[in-house]
């Protein structure tokens, strides 16, 4: 018996601040989406230095908080009306 996989979610909120006919309108991110962000994370390099070192553990990440976020919208921002 197969099942129907609902829709993902959408809301409109109104820009009301700025312009009443402004609005924007979000969607929820689909697991796909959610594996494209993941992948910004997948890859950390650690390299452990020895005791005689002090225990010095070093780890590097490639990943910029502006590209997260830059993502997160583009993979749940579904209609926005403002124009500047």
């Amino acid at each position: 018996m197969s099942k129907k996989i609902p829709r993902p979610i959408e809301q409109e909120f109104p820009l009301d601040r700025w312009d009443p006919d402004d609005k924007v309108v979000i969607r929820q991110a689909t697991q796909a989406a959610h594996e494209r962000r993941s992948m910004l994370f997948a890859e950390v390099t650690r390299v452990y230095r020895d005791a005689a070192a002090a225990g010095v553990q070093e780890i590097k990440q490639s990943i910029s908080p502006q590209e997260v976020r830059r993502i997160e919208v583009q993979l749940t921002l579904q209609a926005c009306t403002l124009r500047d």
